[in-house]
């Protein structure tokens, strides 16, 4: 994790941070007033719960805000799918243009909790699989280097039920592998949608 100084306006602290994959950004509980925008890569935030488990609550890429503090402190930990650049800034809201693309952020990501808890609460396994593949994939295929734990944690599955319905869908000629590591190339997207809405 290297850090490098920018050119920041007035009133607002900017620092530029270079991560690995696996790099953890910041920990859930830990102090912080910064907000942190993606220039590049993806991250996820993830949520520790009691023995041992997690729940990734989203997932991140460029141009993301992340990292808003509650009572000053993380709810969640922060960290790498693959090689990414955050800007870290501090002393928010007072630049030109940054409110309104804070905005933006929040009202997408209140739309995506709706989704998620549409998702998690009335749809079955494959389902929410193939409502991933779909959300997540673009030109014909998902090209995020995702591990199949990660999914099943942003899922609220089993490793080996996303494996198993990963192949099935492979079978069916609804993509071409059955592992998301690399570029997971889209066969049928209509016939995923069709999965996704439960026909």
């Amino acid at each position: 994790m290297t850090f490098a100084q920018t050119n920041a306006p007035p009133r607002t602290s900017r620092q530029s941070i270079e991560l690995e994959a696996g790099d953890l950004l910041y920990r859930q509980w830990e102090p912080g007033s910064s907000i942190y925008h993606i220039d590049s890569g993806h991250l996820a935030l993830v949520k520790s719960l009691s023995k041992s488990r997690r729940q990734v609550l989203c997932l991140l890429s460029k141009g993301d805000y992340f990292g808003f503090p509650l009572a000053g402190r993380r709810d969640s930990d922060a960290e790498t799918i693959c090689a990414a650049t955050v800007t870290e800034i501090s002393a928010w809201g007072n630049e030109d243009g940054l409110d309104h693309s804070i905005y933006e952020t929040l009202q997408v990501r209140l739309t995506l909790v709706y989704e998620r808890l549409t998702l998690l609460g009335r749809q079955t396994a494959e389902e929410r699989v193939a409502s991933f593949i779909v959300e997540m994939g673009g030109d014909g295929g998902l090209d995020v280097p995702l591990k199949t734990s990660l999914v099943a944690d942003y899922l609220g599955l089993r490793i080996e039920t996303v494996s198993r319905i990963l192949h099935k869908f492979r079978r069916k000629g609804l993509i071409l592998q059955a592992v998301f590591k690399g570029n997971m190339a889209i066969l049928d997207e209509a016939g995923l949608i069709v999965v996704s809405q439960g026909k």
